[in-house]
């Protein structure tokens, strides 16, 4: 068995596969999107950004775009601050 290394992990969004998405369904902006997915615009900023989305957040996208969570989300290393 594998030790822990203590690596902590984030979820994040996959920029490219969103884009993919919003760009199949004619969202030309932010605020398209917004009422698309009806995500705020400022929380879908913090997601394009890389901060880790809530679980409603989630619910909401996979919903709307109809794809499994490993098509939109993204494990990455959490930053040390």
């Amino acid at each position: 068995m594998q030790a822990r290394t203590g690596t902590e992990y984030q979820i994040c969004l996959d920029r490219q596969r969103y884009l993919l998405e919003v760009t199949k369904r004619g969202w030309d902006t932010n605020a398209k999107a917004a009422e698309g997915t009806g995500i705020s615009e400022p929380t879908l900023g913090r997601l394009l950004s890389g901060k880790e989305p809530s679980a409603q957040t989630i619910d909401r996208l996979l919903t709307e775009f109809d794809i499994p969570y490993r098509a939109l989300f993204i494990r990455k290393e959490r930053e040390q601050s």
